[in-house]
């Protein structure tokens, strides 16, 4: 590994791409993109029941993913950078 202590992230752009095509709507679009810009826990998790309200399928897809990697709360804060495309 080059940077060996560095953070992971994965492009949410990409994620929401591959999440839409299994689930599209603007009632997921909208707690997808509540969920990744989450700045607490509280709100992540409040976003993630909504898309659990909608389908258990996508609720399961989307808790599949580590936060850490996605959304903006799980974030290290020793990284300076809050870009989450």
């Amino acid at each position: 590994m080059v940077v060996p202590k560095s953070e992971i992230r994965f492009c949410v752009r990409h994620i929401w791409a591959n999440f839409k095509l299994q689930f599209p709507g603007q009632a997921y679009k909208d707690s997808f993109w509540k969920a990744a810009w989450a700045t607490t826990e509280g709100d992540y998790k409040c976003a993630l029941e909504e898309i659990k309200f909608l389908s258990t399928d996508a609720y399961n897809y989307v808790n599949g993913i580590p936060p850490i990697h996605w959304s903006r709360h799980a974030f290290s804060t020793n990284c300076k950078s809050s870009m989450i495309l």
